[in-house]
């Protein structure tokens, strides 16, 4: 009967062990690659930001993944037509304990680079990827 108790006391320790691990693995401890930012700008459920983006004709943007040591990941576009220019910033963000997909929202739309809510650092706009006319984004 002891011997009961113990295998089902290290059956426990399995099964806890096994769900840790799978939450370690569904709660994200990095940021995502600029590749998996990119499909998800370019997927489906964000067709109406793609739009909004189409109208503007930028014609290039910079794409890439965020993380924070609390565990806040995400992506990040801005979209630029050059200095004096228009520009866009967009972001996806997850939290722990809130929905596993990321969704984008429009952060800031500015008529000039450099000017409005946190303004880029830098004094001209930097891209790795080009914009399709759909709005769409393909890494350079």
């Amino acid at each position: 009967m002891k011997l009961l108790g113990v295998l089902a006391g290290m059956c426990g320790a399995g099964v806890a062990v096994v769900l840790l691990l799978f939450f370690e693995d569904w709660i994200p401890s990095s940021a995502p690659a600029t590749a998996e930012c990119v499909a998800l700008w370019n997927a489906p459920a964000n067709g109406a930001h793609r739009s909004e983006v189409s109208v503007l004709d930028y014609p290039s943007a910079e794409i890439g993944g965020a993380f924070s040591e609390d565990r806040y990941q995400g992506c990040f576009v801005t979209f630029s037509s050059g200095v004096g220019r228009p520009w866009a910033m967009y972001s996806a963000t997850r939290l722990p304990g809130t929905d596993r997909e990321l969704r984008w929202q429009l952060d800031v739309a500015e008529r000039e680079w450099g000017s409005g809510f946190q303004a880029p650092p830098f004094d001209r706009p930097r891209s790795n990827a080009s914009v399709r006319p759909d709005g769409s984004l393909v890494l350079r």
